[in-house]
């Protein structure tokens, strides 16, 4: 029975944050993702002050049922930030805190909020909220700490199968983005930044203002070019073999008798071939598309998985026991080597030529459900940034 699974791991001073409101409003970037450099009250980009970011969970009642429910979502929400595989970022989870996130206490807190929410100062009507400090440094800014706040007051978060209640890792990816220091691709009611209706293309990423549904928790390829920016890995990903050198981001074959770095053609460096067993001495080797019998690394497209969560497209298809990460499509030429844009109940995804297994989807592959969150524009608060997320009815953004 095949089957396609798709899921998902301080303080500055007022003063010292000298960007402020009247500073230029960036030009618009060539990329479609948005970063601190395009707040026009920050004007540049801001990461998070080490590529491990370390991270705790904590909700006022210690016994509060939801808590491993809420852990398992953020867990695996970091996890989609994380396997990105030209990306630096980490993260370290310190466990339950029994102290609740505060301003200024250099603690990154996701926190569960059951009472007390306007009391806070955080806005009704929002599903959750993140709050990111920045600090200044000599023309460039870093994150100092950032909390994200659900809501558990005022809304129902819960599994697929309950279309009326929020998505967990869906928000939590969605969140962990502004924690990174991510923006929304678009928004509706601030120019100049770009129309949301301008591009289509928008819709699919995790940081889009209205989100949808479990389909948050999945990258867009301008989420992943976002943190790989923000965190650029350096050196070679992958641990070349004997006979293979680091080439900025890939083993290449060495060139010369002490294995001196070459020079990579204009169209790229050539891959890595599987061994004869189909194994690789570093990464995995593809077992389908593009990259077939050649050395990728784990998550990528034609590497082996059992769950979307294994997939750095978040789309597992299982046929006859075996399954590949692949990706959705549209239309066949959007599918690599020996594969055909096919339906898998609902859900159009490349797959190999048709063979005698079945394939099937699993609950992880609902369509979106009823409902939707509006999250909302970011406005900088003094040292604060907050992104807030307010539900509204499917299609309706204001």
């Amino acid at each position: 029975m095949g089957q396609l699974a798709i899921t998902g791991s301080k303080t500055a001073s007022v003063a010292a944050l000298t960007l402020t409101a009247g500073m230029w409003w960036a030009p618009a970037p060539a990329h479609a993702y948005r970063t601190f450099a395009d707040d026009p009250g920050v004007g540049v980009s801001a990461a998070q002050q080490s590529s491990t970011v370390e991270w705790d969970l904590t909700a006022v009642d210690p016994d509060d049922p939801e808590l491993a429910v809420f852990e398992e979502a953020a867990v695996a929400a970091f996890e989609t930030w994380t396997s990105v595989s030209c990306a630096s970022v980490r993260a370290s989870y310190a466990g339950r805190a029994s102290q609740p996130g505060i301003p200024g206490d250099h603690r990154n807190t996701i926190q569960l909020v059951r009472s007390g929410w306007l009391a806070r100062g955080l806005p009704g009507g929002r599903g959750a909220s993140t709050d990111v400090e920045l600090r200044e440094l000599g023309g460039r800014a870093e994150i100092v700490e950032a909390d994200i706040y659900v809501n558990l007051e005022e809304f129902r978060f819960g599994t697929e199968a309950d279309p009326s209640a929020l998505d967990p890792q869906g928000v939590l990816t969605h969140e962990i983005g502004h924690l990174l220091g991510l923006l929304h691709p678009c928004e509706d009611d601030q120019p100049p930044v770009p129309q949301c209706a301008s591009d289509p293309a928008f819709s699919s990423s995790a940081l889009f203002p209205t989100y949808s549904g479990p389909q948050a928790r999945l990258l867009a390829p301008d989420d992943r070019a976002a943190v790989c920016a923000l965190y650029p890995v350096e050196g070679c990903p992958l641990s070349c073999p004997v006979a293979y050198e680091c080439a900025v981001d890939r083993c290449v074959p060495c060139a010369t008798p002490d294995c001196a770095a070459p020079t990579c053609p204009p169209d790229g460096c050539p891959p890595v071939p599987c061994e004869p067993d189909g194994t690789c001495v570093s990464g995995e080797c593809a077992l389908y598309g593009e990259h077939l019998d050649e050395c990728v690394q784990a998550g990528d497209l034609g590497t082996r998985c059992t769950t979307g969560t294994a997939c750095t497209s978040g789309t597992c298809l299982v046929r006859s026991g075996t399954g590949h990460c692949t990706a959705r499509c549209q239309s066949d030429s959007e599918c690599a080597g020996l594969q055909r844009c096919t339906q898998v109940e609902g859900i159009e995804v490349c797959a190999p030529l048709p063979s005698q297994a079945a394939c099937s989807i699993d609950a992880g592959a609902s369509h979106p459900n009823s409902y939707m969150v509006w999250l909302a524009a970011v406005g900088l608060l003094l040292v604060r940034v907050s992104r807030r997320a307010r539900m509204t009815p499917k299609g309706n953004r204001r």
